[in-house]
């Protein structure tokens, strides 16, 4: 998902949501029509201290809902995904 038209404040807000023990970083990315764009990413500051992949399934099965409603539900709508 890349999100665009973030305005300066909400980078901010996300900057502050991600916390310390990430990093924002740019990088290259492809979208589906095949066109490649910048976009920021929160990227783990120490990757090494966890154990084993971090697998998508495995976080939407065990933790999707508590991230949910501890982080979004209830939120005024934001910018639209494209």
């Amino acid at each position: 998902m890349l999100w665009t038209g973030l305005s300066a404040q909400a980078i901010e807000a996300l900057d502050a949501f991600e916390g310390e023990d990430y990093i924002r970083q740019t990088v290259v990315v492809t979208l589906s029509s095949g066109q490649q764009t910048t976009a920021n990413i929160y990227e783990w500051r120490w990757p090494e201290s966890v154990e084993g992949q971090w697998d998508t399934e495995s976080f939407i099965k065990q933790h999707r809902e508590k991230f949910l409603q501890d982080h979004l539900l209830g939120q005024r709508a934001g910018p639209t995904p494209s």
